[in-house]
């Protein structure tokens, strides 16, 4: 049996740099919000002798799990969150808001294990002084670099004009979009 050509997807928008960026802030935000009140929770209260980048110096040497746990949570959170949005077939927040999808080459949803390893590629390569988010000003299609490790697209979301055109005659399509 002959094994299929590489081909790339047909009828896929790939997303601007500043959707996907305005889409992370908004899915981010809430996350580094909950991170600051855990380290604000567990850091020792320090006399503030300085400005405050000394008084963030010293909680850190005072007691390191207030800098690392709320980092871990973060970092598990960025991981765990795509994952159950891929299993419960949703789309982050930023996404939903910005009219976002993210598939694969053949322009289908995601699944769990795919959103799994763009997310841990995501989190790692990020944090390796923004390798991944870089990569997309070289790439020729604007994609980062743990988009093309996970084989994942962030493609703007049909039209509803474009699905009205794909409805076969005989279909009917509903007001939220679905064929019948």
């Amino acid at each position: 049996m002959a094994t299929p050509a590489h081909t790339e997807p047909t009828s896929l928008t790939v997303a601007p740099s500043w959707r996907r960026l305005c889409a992370a802030l908004v899915d981010g935000l809430p996350l580094c919000a909950l991170a600051l009140a855990l380290a604000w929770h567990h850091a020792p209260q320090l006399p503030v002798r300085w400005n405050l980048w000394d008084h963030g110096v010293d909680l850190f040497w005072a007691d390191p799990r207030a800098f690392w746990m709320p980092l871990a949570g973060f970092g598990g959170a960025s991981v765990l969150l795509p994952v159950i949005w891929a299993l419960l077939r949703w789309r982050s927040p930023g996404q939903w808001l910005l009219r976002l999808r993210s598939v694969n080459r053949t322009v289908v949803r995601i699944s769990a294990i795919h959103a799994l390893g763009h997310a841990i590629a995501r989190v790692i390569l990020t944090a390796l002084f923004g390798v991944g988010p870089l990569w997309a000003l070289v790439d020729p299609d604007r994609r980062t670099l743990y988009d093309r490790l996970a084989r994942v697209y962030v493609a703007l979301e049909a039209s509803r004009k474009s699905l009205s055109a794909r409805t076969v005659p005989g279909e009917v399509e509903t007001p939220d979009g679905a064929l019948l």
